[in-house]
Formats: C-alpha cells, sequence, structure tokens
C-alpha cells in the first residue's frame, strides 16, 4: 500500500541522489553501457542509470528495482 503524498518525498530525494552524482560519478559498477548507482537509505529499490563523458553526467533512467526485470531491460535498450 502506498503512503500518501510520498511523492514528493520521492522527488526531492532522487533529485539529491543525482546532484550527488557529480561528485560520484564514475565510481558506480558498470553493466554494458551504464554505470549503476543503487540508491541506498530511504528509497533502497532505486537505481540510477548514467553515462559520463568527460566532466559530463548523463542520467538516462531512474528504475524501480521492485518492477519486473524484463520491463527494466526493455526500458534500458531504448535509451
Amino acid at each position: 500500500m502506498q503512503e500518501p503524498g510520498l511523492g514528493p518525498e520521492i522527488y526531492a530525494f532522487l533529485e539529491a541522489e543525482i546532484d550527488g552524482l557529480m561528485k560520484t560519478a564514475g565510481l558506480h559498477p558498470r553493466r554494458g553501457r551504464f554505470h549503476i548507482h543503487v540508491v541506498r537509505e530511504r528509497f533502497p529499490y532505486f537505481s540510477l542509470y548514467y553515462t559520463l563523458s568527460g566532466d559530463v553526467v548523463e542520467v538516462h533512467a531512474v528504475l524501480d528495482g521492485r518492477r519486473d526485470p524484463q520491463n527494466n531491460k526493455r526500458t534500458l535498450r531504448t535509451r
């Protein structure tokens, strides 16, 4: 069951995680063409899939690890 009003909190949390990539980009394991930052702490089921080119970090997907893995793979193939 979802908690009411959690959307803005998740959005703010993920925005902070993405901003944090400016300091930690490239330190995360790489799978295929993406680096994967598995979010810990408050919402541990999200993963950020990103690429790094020089000092530019491009987030391609924020995926929910609770979803069907095949769905996540299909999503990544289109990015």
